[in-house]
C-alpha cells in the first residue's frame, strides 16, 4: 500500500477530490492542512533518527522515504490573534524553512518539487529550456536590463515590443490596485 503525504490548505476542492479517488483506490494519504498547522498538527525534525514527524493529534506519522509527497500547496499557519506580530513573523519563517528542508532532504518521490516550481516560474530558465529545446518553437528576442541605454536601444531596435514584469506585482494607490499602463514611454 502506497502512503501519500498531502501538503494542502484547508479549503482546498481539488486536494479533497484527490484524496477521495485515493482512498477508494486502496492508497493511505495523510492530509495536512498546513494552514492549520499550530491548531491542529504538529511536525517535529529529529536530527539523530534523520527523521520528520507530522502528528494529527490522533496518531504519529513518520515520514520515510517510502511515502509520497504530494507538494500541492503550502500556506503559512493561522494563528491566534493576540500573537504579536513580530513574533508572528518569525512563526511563518521557521514553519515554512521546516517545510522546505522536509521537502529538500525528502528522498522519496515529490509530486511539485520545490526545485522544479523554481524552474518552471522563472522566466530567464524558461526563455533558455525553450531556446536549447526548440523544434518549431519561436523564441522571442528577450532582454532584462537595469541599464536605460540597453533597454533604450533594444527598444528603438525592434518593430514591436512587449514588456512585462518577471514576476506579478500588484502596485497599490490609495488602497486600489494601479494596472500598468499597456505602452511605455520611451525616449
Amino acid at each position: 500500500m502506497n502512503r501519500i503525504l498531502v501538503l494542502t490548505y484547508t479549503e482546498d476542492p481539488h486536494a479533497d477530490s484527490v484524496c477521495n479517488y485515493l482512498h477508494s483506490t486502496g492508497h493511505y494519504c495523510f492530509r495536512v492542512d498546513t494552514d492549520r498547522l499550530i491548531e491542529d498538527y504538529s511536525i517535529t525534525f529529529d536530527s539523530d533518527r534523520g527523521l520528520f514527524v507530522i502528528s494529527d493529534r490522533r496518531s504519529d506519522h513518520p515520514i520515510t522515504d517510502d511515502w509520497c509527497i504530494w507538494n500541492r500547496r503550502i500556506l503559512d499557519p493561522s494563528a491566534p490573534a493576540d500573537m504579536p506580530a513580530d513574533l508572528l513573523e518569525i512563526v511563518k519563517t521557521e514553519t515554512r524553512r521546516t517545510w522546505e528542508g522536509l521537502l529538500y532532504s525528502f528522498n522519496g518521490r515529490i509530486v511539485n518539487h520545490p526545485r522544479a516550481q523554481l524552474c518552471a516560474n522563472n522566466k530567464i530558465h524558461q526563455l533558455l529550456f525553450a531556446k536549447r529545446h526548440r523544434s518549431n518553437t519561436k523564441v522571442p528576442h528577450t532582454l532584462i536590463t537595469n541599464d536605460p541605454q540597453r533597454l533604450r536601444e533594444f527598444w528603438h531596435s525592434k518593430d514591436k515590443t512587449c514588456h512585462k514584469l518577471q514576476r506579478q506585482c500588484v502596485v497599490e494607490k490609495d488602497g486600489a490596485p494601479v494596472l500598468p499602463q499597456s505602452e511605455l514611454d520611451i525616449p
